[in-house]
Order: C-alpha cells, then sequence, then structure tokens
C-alpha cells in the first residue's frame, strides 16, 4: 500500500486548520505517514497563526484503523512507536487547540490519537477499540495516558480484552468530548471550532497550555514506561512474531505463550 498524504486547509483567515490524514480506504498509518503528520503540526506550532486545529480522516469510514501492521515487525518497531509517540508531545506544545473529528471507526493507534486531542469528535455511530490484543501487542499510548481520564479498570478492559465501543460509551469514559450525528463528526468539529473562534485566542492559549502542563509530567512517566515495557518485554516474545502474521496472513492466530 502506497504511502498517504496529509491535507492541509486553512480558513477563517488562517485561524482555523484542517489536517485531514488521507491514506484510503482506512487511512492507516504508516511510518511516512505519521511523519508528514508530524511535520504539518510543526507547521502550524511555527507560524503561530492558528487558534484552533482540526485532525480528521480522509471520507467517512474511517477517521484511521490504526498503525500500520507492517511497521510492527521487529526492524521498524523502534522506529514506529518514536515517530508514532513524537506525535503526542507536538500535540502536548500546539499553541493551537486541537479537535479531532472521527466518522467510522478509530482503532489502535487511530482511538490514541483521537483520544490525545484537546477535544474529540466521535460520529455516534463510531466504531472505537485499541484491538492491539489481538495481534499480541499492547497500545502504550492508552496505557500512559488514559487511566487519568477514564480509570484504570475501563482502561484494563478495554486494552486486554480489544472490544470496541460506541462513541456514546467513550464520552462517558472522558475519551471523547462530543458525539455527533452519523457521518458529521467534522461538521460538529467545525461548529465547536467556531465557538472557540469568538473567544479571546490569548485566554484560550494560556487556558489550554494550562490544562496540559496539569497532566504531562505524569503522562510523559507513564509513556516512558510503557515504551521501555514494549521494547523490552514485548518484543522478545514469540507470541508478537505470531501475532503480526497470522494478521497478515489473515487466519486466527496459534499462540504459543512464548
Amino acid at each position: 500500500m502506497a504511502s498517504g498524504d496529509v491535507r492541509v486547509e486553512k480558513s477563517e483567515g488562517g485561524r482555523l486548520v484542517t489536517l485531514t490524514i488521507d491514506r484510503p480506504p482506512l487511512n492507516v498509518l504508516d511510518i511516512e505517514t505519521i511523519e508528514k503528520l508530524g511535520r504539518a503540526l510543526d507547521r502550524v506550532s511555527a507560524e503561530r497563526e492558528a487558534a484552533v486545529v482540526i485532525l480528521a480522516g480522509a471520507g467517512t469510514r474511517a477517521f484511521s484503523a490504526g498503525v500500520d501492521v507492517a511497521d510492527h515487525v521487529p526492524e521498524k518497531i523502534a522506529a514506529m512507536l518514536r515517530t508514532f509517540h513524537a506525535i503526542f508531545g507536538k500535540l502536548s506544545t500546539l499553541p493551537a487547540i486541537s479537535i479531532s473529528a472521527a466518522n467510522g471507526m478509530a482503532l489502535g493507534g487511530g482511538l490514541e490519537l483521537l483520544a490525545g486531542c484537546d477535544l474529540a469528535v466521535a460520529a455516534e455511530d463510531a466504531r472505537l477499540a485499541v484491538p492491539e490484543i489481538d495481534v499480541g501487542c499492547y497500545p502504550p499510548v492508552a496505557l500512559a495516558h488514559w487511566p487519568g481520564v477514564a480509570g484504570s479498570k475501563l482502561v484494563a478492559d478495554l486494552v486486554l480484552t480489544g472490544r470496541a465501543i460506541s462513541a456514546a460509551e467513550a464520552k462517558s469514559a472522558g475519551l471523547v468530548s462530543h458525539v455527533a450525528k452519523p457521518g458529521g463528526a467534522l461538521a460538529a468539529a467545525e461548529g465547536v471550532a467556531r465557538t472557540l473562534l469568538g473567544k479571546s485566542p490569548s485566554v484560550l492559549r494560556v487556558a489550554v497550555e494550562t490544562l496540559r502542563r496539569l497532566d504531562r509530567v505524569e503522562s510523559h512517566r507513564r509513556l516512558v514506561e510503557a515504551e521501555n515495557g514494549y521494547l523490552r518485554d514485548l518484543l522478545p516474545l514469540e507470541d508478537l512474531n505470531e501475532g503480526i502474521r497470522a494478521f497478515t496472513e489473515k487466519r486466527p492466530p496459534r499462540w504459543t505463550g512464548r
């Protein structure tokens, strides 16, 4: 599959920037597409013109079905984790408020990215899950960032079972801030953005930076631990390689417990 693009669109005199992950059909994130997203966020930060950034997925089938399984192979995992996790550092220091908008599915890294923005909008029929357990791994960002929001028991349920939840359940858990009608996540996010653009940009910036700062130190420490555990304890397991092979071969995994 070819690498995707990240479309950048400016409106409201440059105060609103929409970044669209465009890798059809499901906006799966390979390393190159993640790097493009990172560079787009860097440009927004450097220009300091935007007050709000919307992060969306092209089409209505998926915000993103997650990080490409092809980049979970042992020789790419370290680079993939480093590149993907850097996105959350960029979001945490973005001068603009970030709003994610999910129509369709947000799976694995896609759901982590959705929930990693300051505000998150999901269509009521969206399918949300972190199903990494089914391919023999786990979602480090969810382990690091979500317990303080959704509670450790719910996070354990989602991570260990891989089950999908609705937008309504995600909102109840604090992973999503707004639920939109089917197919209407982007329009709803634009409505939230227009509300924000009517506020003082300087006051909004101070408020959101303070919110992020209160959470940043502990979340960063937890993410480092989650990433170290992935590389130190998970990567050597035979079942990780088996899970990836089974997924690519479209067959049930044959777990050995090793």
